[in-house]
């Protein structure tokens, strides 16, 4: 007999199958089919991204979408890119920086957003209609169980993530890679 201790998928199997009927009430509460559920319990889906956790995510990323898009509005997007004051490196210079989903596409380009500009409402309640709307546009468009980070970049974040790279190749290249150790 086994004796190890339980894992969290199987405790959690035994919580919820421990009343009949239970299973469907779970599904229902968390916003997902019974077949995708017994999917996480068995092991075949990761749970950690059901889709409660992708809608509590974008509560979280909404808000800071409303500040890009009104930043974007009122200075337009940074020029240049530098990790902090103290960093010796020269800042990375970041031509035609603008705003685009985790789509693929470009804020500026998208009619979906073009539509709200058009709209007569103040500035204010635009940007918050667009961030609305991007992330409305970005659960439609994405599978349920895809991984977000955040759904608004710009060429900043593209920097940061070559700057984050480049550090840390640099702290694990001492050689030992290329022979294969």
């Amino acid at each position: 007999m086994n004796d190890s201790p339980p894992t969290v998928l199987q405790e959690l199997t035994r919580a919820i199958d421990a009343r009949e009927g239970r299973r469907a009430d779970f599904a229902r509460t968390v916003g997902i089919t019974q077949q995708y559920l017994s999917q996480i319990l068995n092991g075949k889906r990761p749970i950690d991204r059901l889709p409660v956790g992708t809608a509590r995510k974008i509560s979280d990323e909404v808000p800071r979408m409303v500040l890009l898009f009104q930043y974007e509005r009122e200075r337009g997007m940074p020029a240049s890119y530098k990790m902090c004051a103290h960093d010796p490196r020269p800042a990375t210079p970041l031509p035609d920086n603008h705003l685009r989903c985790a789509l693929g596409q470009e804020c500026r380009k998208c009619p979906h957003l073009a539509a709200i500009d058009r709209s007569a409402m103040t500035p204010e309640a635009k940007d918050e209609a667009k961030a609305w709307t991007c992330a409305t546009h970005f659960l439609l468009e994405s599978d349920a169980d895809v991984f977000m980070e955040q759904i608004l970049f710009d060429k900043s974040d593209d920097a940061f993530n070559a700057r984050l790279v480049e550090s840390f190749a640099a702290e694990y290249d001492d050689g030992s890679l290329d022979d294969g150790n």
